[in-house]
């Protein structure tokens, strides 16, 4: 399997709430509050103060002060590497899923990354 060029990423500090649904049996049905550091059209870092095991399926609700409402969208956590204050730093690829808001969100990031 090739590796898919990395997107063009922003920086931004939002807020996300991290919902585990399956393959996190310790944290199934958790949610986490959290904070993107960085994000793009597939994917997004964040700051999490509990750690997450890889390739975890998610809901997350990524709220972008711009719009009204937030965006409900299906994720896999990747990785997930300890930070020097105790903290988590989580790296996400957003899915295509049904019943969540991957077309819209492709949609306003393309315009937000555009180079």
């Amino acid at each position: 399997m090739s590796a898919t060029p990395r997107e063009k990423r922003v920086a931004r500090t939002e807020k996300v709430f991290i919902q585990v649904q399956r393959g996190g049996v310790d944290l199934e049905g958790f949610v986490l509050q959290s904070t993107t550091r960085d994000i793009s059209r597939s994917g997004f870092n964040a700051r999490a103060e509990h750690p997450l095991q890889a390739e975890v399926i998610l809901d997350v609700l990524v709220e972008l002060p711009e719009y009204q409402q937030p965006f409900l969208l299906t994720a896999e956590s990747r990785w997930c590497k300890p930070l020097d204050d105790g903290a988590y730093s989580v790296g996400f690829v957003i899915l295509d899923a049904q019943h969540s808001d991957y077309q819209d969100w492709i949609a306003i990031m393309s315009e937000n990354t555009a180079a």
